[in-house]
């Protein structure tokens, strides 16, 4: 038996990365580990915050602060629920491990439902964002760098054929890239095109204030051509709270990768100082962007906020148009962060690399299993290209179970008799928050979408 707690957090470490047998396995410092959490929720929910303002006004502020409190709280519970057995014992390897040691295979299904169903809904979403901003980047509807590819009337018919470039184009590390491993130095492009796209439109929109001033001056989205003398604002639409809670929690959505970014730490005890100062930093970003879009658009506040920026042939509409083809760059980068994930384990389940198949064989059955996948969310994003409803109706669906429900009910389960009773109140303060904003998200995101579909809508 392991007395000294030092020893025993060592052992634990070593045994955990490999340390002991083979060689030393790199490791991540606190700062790592806070640049790994940022660029895992840093990312396309940036470019809706605006939007959520616009669709619940002024009180999400306080709303979007109380999503990235439960979350941050969520997921330092998650972590907890690693080490059932106390900080110095058996650490467990995944979220799903923490659904089965909980509630058994029926935890850890659950658990695996809704995490390949995020991987391939925020996938989609991705492609639905980079053939938008391919279309206004380049051309297709009478925007973009060559404006005279195609009118607005040509947006459905351009709007397909971009996505199925960009599938096209995500085809390739998809097929390449075997690992998760092999996506080092995708993510820095993602944080630095992020950054990027948050000093646009904070610049943009103070040259822009007041924007009635400018509606004769440049070609503003939704404004251009309209006599307004103001836009206005709201303090709260309780109808579209629902739908921007949603979007707000896709936000914060990350947790299904902190138990692997805890578990490459070099000190993971630490992981707490890290997922603090992310979470602080992210907050700064979010309300920095969405009260600075929301103040300046109003009303005709766009998802995504790049949308609001001018268009045209002037500086601002050219340097909008590389910003828009940046992010496509970006999104179209971390698509095979994602759906990597979800074809490794896939490709497990179905034992692609058994030892009684041949190399060849296994690479036409990956290449197969992957085209597929590639093909579905190329079908999805072509046919429901609905930027802000999808946003919402995959925070709605899978992420508030992910980031709200599921991490309390492990942690209850696993340490409720060690909980103080404050803590259980808020826990199920939590639990109502995540299944009544979900529910009634996952609804209003569904039929905003039937509707559009209906009409033939396209954004």
């Amino acid at each position: 038996m392991i007395t000294d707690a030092n020893t025993a957090f060592n052992l634990r470490s070593e045994l955990k990365t490999g340390l002991i047998n083979g060689k030393p396995e790199k490791l991540t410092t606190v700062m790592g580990a806070w640049f790994g959490i940022m660029c895992c929720m840093a990312g396309s929910g940036i470019l809706g915050l605006p939007f959520t303002l616009m669709q619940g006004g002024w009180i999400m502020v306080p709303i979007i602060v109380l999503v990235g409190y439960i979350n941050n709280y969520t997921g330092k519970i998650l972590i907890k629920c690693l080490y059932p057995e106390g900080e110095y014992g058996e650490r467990l390897a995944d979220y799903p491990s923490i659904g089965r040691y909980a509630f058994g295979k029926i935890g850890a299904m659950v658990v695996n439902i809704f995490h390949y169903a995020t991987l391939l809904g925020v996938s989609t979403l991705f492609l639905i964002l980079a053939a938008k901003f391919l279309l206004e980047g380049i051309g297709g509807s009478g925007e973009g760098l060559f404006r005279h590819m195609g009118t607005e009337a040509d947006t459905k018919k351009w709007t397909e054929i971009w996505t199925v470039v960009a599938g096209g184009l995500v085809c390739i590390p998809i097929l390449t890239i075997r690992t998760m491993g092999e996506t080092t130095g995708l993510a820095f492009f993602g944080i630095l095109t992020s950054g990027l796209c948050v000093v646009v439109v904070i610049i943009f929109a103070i040259m822009l204030y007041p924007v009635q001033d400018h509606v004769h001056e440049y070609d503003i989205p939704a404004i251009t051509g309209q006599n307004i003398t103001a836009v206005t604002y709201n303090f709260a639409v309780i109808d579209g709270l629902p739908t921007a809670f949603s979007a707000t929690a896709l936000s914060f959505g990350g947790h299904n990768v902190m138990p692997t970014i805890e578990k490459h730490m070099r000190e993971p005890n630490r992981f707490n100082k890290s997922f603090n100062a992310a979470y602080i930093t992210l907050l700064a970003i979010y309300l920095s962007i969405s009260c600075t879009g929301y103040y300046v658009f109003g009303e005709y506040t766009y998802s995504p906020i790049l949308c609001n920026l001018p268009n045209g042939t002037t500086a601002l509409g050219i340097i909008n148009a590389i910003t828009k083809l940046l992010i496509a760059a970006h999104v179209m980068l971390a698509y095979p962060m994602l759906m990597t994930v979800l074809c490794t384990e896939l490709e497990d389940g179905i034992k692609v690399y058994r030892d009684d198949r041949s190399p060849c064989t296994s690479v036409i059955v990956r290449s197969i299993v992957r085209l597929l996948l590639v093909a579905l969310t190329v079908l999805i994003a072509a046919k429901m290209p609905y930027f802000p409803d999808f946003m919402s109706l995959i925070g709605a669906l899978c992420l508030t179970m992910c980031q709200f429900v599921l991490p309390v009910l492990f942690y209850w389960k696993i340490s409720g008799k060690s909980m103080p009773v404050y803590e259980k109140i808020g826990c199920v303060f939590i639990v109502i928050i995540g299944c009544v904003g979900g529910g009634i998200g996952t609804v209003q995101s569904i039929q905003s979408i039937y509707a559009k579909l209906v009409a033939g809508k396209v954004e």
